[in-house]
């Protein structure tokens, strides 16, 4: 598996936890000291343990069949330079939004995982 596949495999599982509700795949993607960041309800945030307040997030809302039926997500982009990678990700409908997502990733120990997540929800 070529390294972009490895990269585009961890990104995959945060979309497709998100798609499925399962917030446990969401953090398996994540490292654990990951953040995230970006404008929620008009308000610039810094989020620690990325991964976990998502998934706890999505357990303490409706499910996404019901919050969004029609989300379609891509990965649009990958771009590497030797142990980290940033990946462009567009989710749409997404809770009523379009979002453009900036993932970042590292290889530690063998394995890529989210280190930030930078998000902007398109008005």
């Amino acid at each position: 598996m070529t390294v972009e596949n490895r990269i585009a495999a961890v990104v995959q599982k945060y979309l497709d936890g998100v798609a499925r509700d399962d917030g446990e795949l969401v953090c398996s993607a994540f490292h654990s000291g990951a953040v995230m960041t970006g404008h929620f309800n008009g308000e610039y945030l810094v989020v620690p343990n990325a991964g976990q307040f998502i998934a706890d997030f999505m357990d303490n809302s409706p499910p996404i069949s019901e919050s969004s039926p029609n989300l379609t997500s891509s990965i649009d982009s990958i771009e590497v330079a030797g142990t980290m990678a940033r990946v462009a990700v567009s989710e749409n409908g997404l809770e009523g939004a379009d979002f453009t997502t900036y993932f970042n990733l590292h290889e530690v120990d063998g394995e890529w995982c989210i280190a930030t997540k930078a998000t902007y929800a398109h008005a």
